[in-house]
């Protein structure tokens, strides 16, 4: 887990505003990237999808609540069961394997 992770865990208000203020951001623009390809289903992975909950419950709150009307209910955030090596990897070799 990372530090800042461990302290929004323990209740430091300064890592639950940045938790907070990153949630926002991050919603925002996953909101804006449904508008334009029209997935779903976001699936996350890396250094931020392992914080849990911590990061996905508001996350999955704040996204539905940025999404246009026409998306809501028809798009969920998941974070990847693989790990974060294979992930990336099976996930280029899928783009690769759609270009021939």
């Amino acid at each position: 887990m990372l530090p800042i992770a461990e302290a929004a865990r323990s209740g430091d208000a300064a890592a639950l505003a940045t938790f907070e203020r990153t949630v926002g951001w991050l919603a925002v623009g996953l909101a804006n990237a449904v508008c334009a390809t029209g997935p779903g289903r976001i699936v996350l992975f890396g250094g931020i999808a392992r914080n849990g909950e911590l990061l996905m419950a508001p996350l999955r709150e704040r996204f539905h609540e940025a999404l246009l009307n026409i998306y809501r209910g028809r798009v969920d955030i998941t974070v990847s069961a693989l790990p974060d090596d294979d992930a990336a990897l099976l996930g280029a070799a899928a783009l690769g394997s759609l270009s021939t």
